[in-house]
């Protein structure tokens, strides 16, 4: 256990640097999301298109809003530089990190309780490989780490105003944070109990939900804020859900059915955005139960995935096209074992992980007594695991790490206490 916190920060920077390093030295992974925010984000500046494909081909009307501005912003401020991207994500994760340290100290003095958090994090595989991937998931963790501690400090002058446009700044970078917008008149209500003022501030995201869905109905005609909610809901909600209950030749065959043309007109965009939400709703309610089933399993497989995606990617790992998911809930196991072992030395690493997760798991299941002194931050944490539940990847539990690791630490450090206090016999 690392007891020097400066210890802790130089090997959190030393790994960044080697990622950095090696990324420079090796083949870019070649993942289509990167492309997508490369293309819209070159689009954007050069052609004032709001658009994340390749203008030279007929135009997917669902790459008009697939992707959102923050991520590509963020590029484009680096010039598209690789390089500098690769920096500056690193960055990041020092970031969060220190932002960590903040919350830590929020709950504790105790040097323990630092040390720990320190462990935890350097443990996040998919955290600090994601540092060598061109992906949005480092910069939407430190807006919402940052947003977390804006909004649970005793500051409260233009608290409302910072806050809210962290909480708008997340929405531009990814669309998981769409659905909270539902919240904002609690957290109106609730910061107007706390302050009694109120927090018009926390309407920037709704106000940034309006002008985006706009911007799309002027490319697409149709008020969305993004393409991706109808995108996931049938290549992961429904068809997940089909796999499970019919298996996963029948999931292909939806999948394949609903993507067997590109939409290339309005029109086109417009009937498959209606068969797609139609047919992916009535496949989850004809299959509740499996459905539930398939989102309760998925948010247990998040906590449980130490970054298979982040590691295999960031090693340029051939994997197969074959979703393990799906033949998970197929109940195919041989075949997710033949799809793992592909790649023994990355294999044993991910086994080596995924028991430290289950390590952190015990701390972060012991620090939920804390609940009336966590409770908004477990409460971050569980909005991400329901979202996002089907998915069921670390990729997607990214945005909430730091905050996992310092409730890892908090239970652990409890558990510890809790070990030492009690009768030797």
């Amino acid at each position: 256990m690392i007891r020097n916190l400066q210890a802790a920060v130089i090997i959190v920077i030393v790994f960044v640097v080697w990622v950095v390093v090696f990324r420079q030295t090796h083949a870019t992974p070649e993942v289509r999301d990167s492309e997508e925010y490369f293309l819209l984000s070159k689009n954007l500046i050069n052609q004032k298109i709001y658009f994340s494909g390749d203008l030279n081909e007929a135009r997917d009307f669902r790459l008009y809003s697939k992707r959102t501005l923050g991520f590509p912003l963020f590029v484009a401020f680096q010039f598209w530089s690789k390089t500098l991207i690769y920096i500056s994500q690193g960055l990041l994760v020092i970031l969060i990190y220190f932002l960590g340290l903040n919350v830590v100290r929020r709950f504790s003095e105790s040097k323990i309780t630092f040390s720990i958090y320190s462990v935890a994090f350097l443990l996040q595989a998919s955290v600090f490989f994601s540092v060598g991937l061109l992906l949005s998931d480092l910069l939407l963790c430190a807006v919402v780490s940052l947003a977390y501690l804006v909004y649970v400090s005793h500051n409260h002058s233009g608290k409302s105003m910072l806050f809210g446009g962290l909480w708008a700044f997340a929405l531009l970078v990814k669309p998981v944070i769409l659905p909270s917008i539902l919240l904002v008149p609690l957290v109106i209500y609730l910061q107007k109990r706390k302050t009694k003022k109120w927090a018009f501030g926390t309407l920037l995201p709704v106000l940034t939900w309006a002008i985006i869905s706009f911007l799309s109905y002027q490319n697409t005609s149709h008020f969305e804020y993004s393409s991706i909610s109808t995108i996931n809901l049938s290549q992961y909600n429904a068809k997940l859900t089909i796999s499970k209950s019919y298996g996963y030749d029948s999931a292909q065959r939806f999948s394949n059915g609903l993507m067997e043309k590109v939409p290339t007109t309005e029109k086109e965009y417009s009937d498959y955005k209606s068969s797609s939400l139609s047919m992916s709703k009535q496949i989850m309610l004809e299959n509740i139960y499996s459905y539930v089933s398939v989102h309760a399993i998925g948010m247990i497989k998040m906590l449980l995935d130490p970054g298979r995606f982040e590691l295999y990617t960031f090693f340029n790992a051939k994997t197969s096209e074959i979703s393990l998911t799906e033949l998970i809930f197929s109940k195919d196991i041989e075949k997710v074992k033949a799809e793992l072992e592909k790649q023994p030395i990355l294999f044993i690493v991910f086994l080596a992980l995924l028991g430290l997760q289950i390590v952190k798991l015990i701390g972060f299941a012991f620090s939920i007594r804390k609940t009336k002194k966590i409770w908004i931050g477990l409460g971050v944490i569980a909005y991400f695991l329901v979202v996002t539940g089907p998915i069921g990847a670390a990729r997607f539990f990214i945005p909430v790490s730091m905050l996992f690791s310092v409730f890892v630490a908090l239970g652990w450090r409890d558990l510890l206490d809790f070990l030492k206090k009690s009768p030797k016999r």
